[in-house]
């Protein structure tokens, strides 16, 4: 059976980031559920579960993409919704050295010089960063927004391609201050908060994400 990712997170790094709250808790969550391409089932329930705290009705379709249905805020119930889409699994390499299983251990975080990296591994930004700013959009009640549809799927989903009267955003580099949703690539993230989040140079481990 698979282990409980509860059961086996790893501490916090000394200073990572605080802020945005919710951003970066969901983030740390993330990063402590494994999710090679195709074991994703996870953190699929752990986002289902969220949704359900925050009263957001969620399906699955058949090829395992998940959408959770965010209202609006109060005073903007009946603007036109949006779809934040990202996927669920992470790039998995490593350095030579490392024994990190990536279908069964947490990523054990660190930051250096002012910048969050993992052990020897990829960080799982893309589109892990991308996921936690969809979940603070659905549970961060200071964030206003219009209705929003938060499409997940994994490395075997099928992309979504239909979108109902909706617009769809999804922004490589940078997570969006004003709507609280994004992705951000390669391995490291600067330190700045919910916007203006930089990119460095690939890691030791030769991958960009």
């Amino acid at each position: 059976p698979t282990r409980d990712w509860r059961a086996v997170m790893v501490a916090r790094p000394d200073n990572y980031p605080q802020e945005p709250a919710q951003l970066w808790e969901h983030f740390f969550q993330i990063s402590q559920i494994p999710r090679p391409s195709g074991e994703e089932a996870a953190l699929r329930d752990h986002i289902i579960d969220l949704a359900n705290s925050c009263a957001c009705p969620s399906r699955i379709d058949t090829a395992g993409n998940l959408l959770v249905s965010v209202p609006g805020s109060v005073g903007r119930e009946l603007e036109g919704s949006v779809i934040v889409q990202n996927h669920l699994d992470m790039v998995t390499v490593k350095t030579a050295d490392s024994d990190h299983d990536f279908s069964a251990d947490p990523l054990s975080l660190q930051v250096v010089d002012g910048w969050l990296s993992a052990d020897r591994t990829t960080l799982g930004a893309d589109n892990g960063l991308g996921c936690a700013a969809a979940l603070a959009l659905m549970t961060d009640s200071t964030v206003s927004h219009p209705p929003a549809g938060i499409v997940v799927y994994g490395g075997g989903g099928d992309r979504p391609v239909r979108r109902h009267r909706s617009r769809s955003r999804s922004t490589p580099g940078r997570a969006h201050a004003e709507s609280g949703y994004g992705r951000l690539g390669r391995t490291f993230c600067r330190l700045r908060g919910w916007a203006g989040l930089d990119t460095a140079p690939r890691s030791a481990a030769g991958s960009g994400y």
